[in-house]
């Protein structure tokens, strides 16, 4: 039985074992990840932004395109929900995302100490032919495909969507989950 990795489910925890604010799900404004971890940080926000860098690229790269976990107490929801940079704070109907703590442990734990994740963990992210996809953002999102190929420099890929035939169509590498 697999579990989300975010839930609204009040998390079970040893007294004292882990910090008092809870962790959200922040989506940012497309780019703007490192925008929205600066003007977060301002107003008092923990924020976590596991970062990447690719084999063509010494360029740091998010390894949650357009997410990052922020902790604060309630009162300063309303003012993380509109910092510059961040599109929304992610909920489940009318209940903002809650990140388990365990979760924010585990990316911790795979994080060097420059703030890049460990490469084993970004490794992760490679897909193979024939592998089954789900589309999480874009115009398809929701949409399960079949994984072809890899495009231009590795940031664009081509999916088939399962649809009446199944259809090829190039999304952002970051835009599909295997399933």
């Amino acid at each position: 039985m697999a579990t989300s990795a975010v839930s609204n489910l009040p998390e079970s925890r040893q007294c004292g074992s882990y910090p008092q604010n809870p962790w959200y799900l922040v989506k940012s404004k497309p780019t703007q990840e490192e925008v929205a971890k600066s003007f977060l940080n301002e107003i008092g926000v923990d924020v976590l932004l596991p970062q990447y860098v690719s084999d063509k690229s010494s360029k740091r790269k998010p390894f949650f395109p357009g997410y990052l976990f922020a902790s604060f107490p309630q009162e300063l929801y309303w003012s993380a929900n509109k910092a510059i940079g961040v599109h929304r704070i992610v909920h489940f109907g009318m209940n903002p995302a809650i990140v388990p703590f365990e979760v924010i442990a585990q990316i911790n734990a795979r994080m060097l100490k420059n703030g890049l994740i460990d490469l084993p963990m970004a490794a992760e992210m490679r897909f193979h032919a024939g592998d089954t996809v789900q589309v999480v953002d874009g115009p398809f999102r929701g949409f399960h495909a079949v994984f072809d190929c890899s495009l231009s420099a590795g940031d664009r890929v081509r999916v088939l969507l399962d649809t009446v035939s199944r259809m090829p169509v190039e999304v952002g590498r970051h835009d599909v989950m295997l399933i």
